[in-house]
């Protein structure tokens, strides 16, 4: 784990009972759920280090122009 990796903690509001499902889709919804609330991975995934690894988040770069060259 990497001790510089701290999870902001900023609650807007309260918070719900979780993602809505469609189908069968409340196992890859717990999966989620189980690791968004685990700390280290969320300050791993706030951190943006993921990012240059991440293939869904260079495809949105490159979908809205915002991957540099």
């Amino acid at each position: 784990l990497d001790p510089e990796l701290t999870v902001a903690r900023i609650y807007l509001g309260r918070i719900g009972a979780g993602l809505q499902n469609l189908g069968n889709t409340c196992y890859l919804n717990s999966v989620l759920q189980c690791l968004t609330y685990t700390e280290p991975f969320a300050a791993y995934l706030q951190s943006g280090r993921h990012k240059s690894s991440c293939k869904c988040c260079w495809n949105l770069q490159l979908s809205t122009g915002l991957a540099t060259r």
